[in-house]
């Protein structure tokens, strides 16, 4: 692969800061319209639940990204492995979300917020999905198309929030 020329690296860098920026200015929006209608506790609850979704997140990666990115051109078996270990990862790791999911509503006092941190357990899971996919664009220096899925992906999580 040869090395981006200015004007390239220019390119990809706006992209990736309109699919990112985008991707975090909607997740802000969501925040706030969630913010303006629910009631604090309730609010607070999301919150709760979001901070055991985060760790759902980065339990179901763990740097397998970087060696994809590491590998000029992957192959298929490579691919297939990183796919299947972080997809086995996010069901791990959404499992135990939701083992704990029963224990934090009780210490929390709303047994609401178990439903809460499950549904984000899927989320997460979900998420590993498109894991792949996603550092192969980023190897690709596909960043328009990775911006487009990345503001899709926060639309659609924040229709789901809302």
């Amino acid at each position: 692969m040869t090395a981006p020329s200015a004007a390239g690296l220019a390119r990809g860098v706006s992209w990736s800061a309109v699919g990112q920026g985008g991707a975090e200015l909607l997740r802000l929006g969501t925040g706030l319209v969630l913010a303006a209608f629910l009631p604090p506790e309730a609010f607070g609850r999301v919150g709760l639940a979001t901070v055991f979704a985060g760790y759902a997140t980065v339990w179901s990666s763990l740097g397998l990204g970087s060696v994809l990115l590491s590998r000029a051109d992957p192959d298929e078996a490579e691919q297939s492995t990183v796919f299947w270990v972080n997809v086995a990862l996010a069901a791990g790791a959404a499992a135990a979300l939701s083992a704990v999911a029963s224990p934090v509503a009780a210490l929390a006092g709303a047994p609401e917020v178990a439903r809460l941190v499950r549904g984000f357990a899927g989320v997460a899971f979900v998420g590993a999905v498109g894991f792949v996919p996603r550092i192969r664009l980023q190897q690709r220096r596909a960043f328009r198309a990775l911006a487009g899925v990345e503001g899709a992906a926060a639309l659609a999580g924040a229709a789901a929030s809302i």
